[in-house]
């Protein structure tokens, strides 16, 4: 009896919260379907950015940028951030997997550090980056063309 009283609270917690990411799943499904993402299934708990926050034109970086920034003497971190691991990790690259990233901000390089965001799924690394930069990463920037273009 003082067992089940006890875990109470945690089972109405547990169920409401469960409520709750059901209709933040749902919502992030149907907003993506109204832009058209080819994933609609993609739903990342967590990104609680608001959807009119708008990104940065520089936010997303070519191959040729890329490079630059690279022969520049500031550190640069590549941040690997996708549902599944990549085959094979690049030197130097960290992997945080896009449902867990907002809870592990904290592994995230120390300011100063240019972090690059790279992705396979496009929808996703952008979701990441709004994420990062409206957390006050500002010198979080998306690859395009994902881990290829990393490669390259």
């Amino acid at each position: 009896m003082l067992r089940t009283l006890v875990n109470l609270p945690f089972r109405v917690i547990g169920k409401a919260a469960r409520v709750v990411q059901a209709r933040q799943d749902a919502a992030a499904a149907a907003s993506a379907a109204a832009r058209g993402d080819e994933r609609r299934d993609v739903a990342i708990p967590g990104y609680d950015v608001p959807a009119d926050w708008p990104l940065p034109a520089n936010a997303l970086i070519t191959r040729a940028d890329l490079a630059r920034m690279r022969a520049e003497a500031r550190p640069l971190c590549l941040l690997i951030v996708d549902f599944a691991p990549p085959r094979v990790l690049p030197a130097g690259a960290d992997h945080i997997p896009a449902e867990e990233l907002s809870i592990r901000l904290a592994e995230l390089p120390p300011e100063g550090t240019r972090v690059i965001v790279v992705c396979q799924d496009a929808a996703v690394g952008r979701e990441a980056l709004r994420f990062l930069r409206y957390r006050g990463n500002d010198d979080t920037f998306l690859l395009d063309g994902g881990l290829a273009a990393w490669s390259a």
